[in-house]
């Protein structure tokens, strides 16, 4: 990838902002030399799952050309569409597998659960918006629909293809025991009760990572359309 035609999307993508100028000087510093890769993938990756690029049937050079058309057709337009938001998927995910690795199983599970919620909040947001909604509404939505209400009926109500039987329960099985554990309740047990609960909930984080790879592998598909995760 020509990196000169990544620099130049980029400050043609900062002319549509406020604070362009800064956004012009702070690409020549080295923070934003750094960060240049990720904002250009963050917003190659926004244009797939927006539904502004649409890679079907497309080489990935293909894709990647349209891409930067794309930038600037609507950077001279001034109707820049992407804005940003933070990912704290990767990071939840990476501190759930150290803490089951060390055996801190509740603090695990509230680490994948919240994971688990993000991915799905991510996914609600994008086709949220595919249909229409405005931000404000779709946060509300996400906000005020319980968890096993977003995995079925609205999933079909947005049009997103089915999680499947067996992972959409291996996910209620984590919220379920995520929920015991956040809306803690004191009851009392027996020394081997407490040991029994310690070896299922051991069980279910190490059979959830199969839902992961799924959830992941479904991602990939169905919200990046197949399209490869970076083009620079």
């Amino acid at each position: 990838m020509d990196k000169r035609k990544v620099k130049k999307a980029l400050i043609e993508f900062g002319k549509t902002h406020e604070g362009s100028d800064f956004f012009k000087e702070f690409l020549k510093t080295k923070e934003g030399r750094a960060l240049q890769s990720y904002i250009i993938n963050d917003l190659y990756r926004s244009s797939v799952k927006f539904g502004y690029l649409n890679p079907k049937g497309k080489t990935d050079q293909q894709i990647e050309e349209e891409f930067f058309q794309l930038l600037a057709l609507q950077a001279r337009q001034g109707n820049y569409p992407y804005t940003f938001s933070v990912d704290y998927k990767d990071d939840l995910l990476n501190q759930a597998r150290i803490n089951r690795r060390r055996m801190h199983y509740t603090i695990a599970c509230l680490l994948y659960a919240t994971w688990v919620e993000h991915w799905v909040n991510d996914i609600i947001s994008i086709y949220g918006s595919r249909n229409g909604l405005e931000d404000e509404d779709i946060i509300q939505i996400i906000r005020d629909t319980k968890f096993q209400a977003k995995v079925t009926w609205l999933w079909t109500l947005l049009d997103l293809k089915p999680i499947s039987v067996k992972h959409r329960r291996s996910l209620e099985e984590l919220i379920t025991w995520r929920n015991g554990f956040v809306h803690y309740k004191w009851k009392q047990k027996s020394g081997e009760d407490l040991i029994a609960d310690i070896k299922q909930l051991a069980e279910i984080l190490e059979r959830f990572e199969n839902t992961i790879t799924y959830l992941n592998r479904y991602y990939h598909k169905h919200i990046l359309k197949g399209v490869k995760k970076k083009v620079i």
